[in-house]
């Protein structure tokens, strides 16, 4: 009995990865990469609450151009910083939560 449910988690997590593979979006081409992401991020956010904890960085899209995303891990509050791929330049920073 015991053999049934491992099976089927192991049948499940393989589709799945079978699934992703095919369903894949394709990362567009970014002319920065994250570390220079990231630097220019914490320059451009230094003296805001939180700038320190800039840490997790994320690419989207924004207007069909590739977006870097540069937020912290806090709790309530976080801050984000969005920097354009194309010119560098700091598009937006928002701070979010009660903090």
């Amino acid at each position: 009995m015991v053999k049934f449910p491992l099976l089927v988690c192991v049948g499940l997590s393989f589709l799945s990865r079978v699934l992703a593979m095919w369903f894949k979006k394709d990362q567009p081409r970014t002319r920065l990469d994250e570390a220079r992401v990231l630097e220019i991020a914490r320059t451009a956010a230094a003296g805001q609450p939180h700038s320190e904890l800039l840490t997790i960085v994320t690419l989207g899209e924004h207007a069909q151009k590739p977006t870097w995303f540069v937020s912290t891990a806090t709790v309530g509050s976080s801050l984000v910083v969005t920097v354009d791929d194309g010119s560098g330049e700091v598009v937006e920073m928002k701070r979010y939560g009660i903090r």
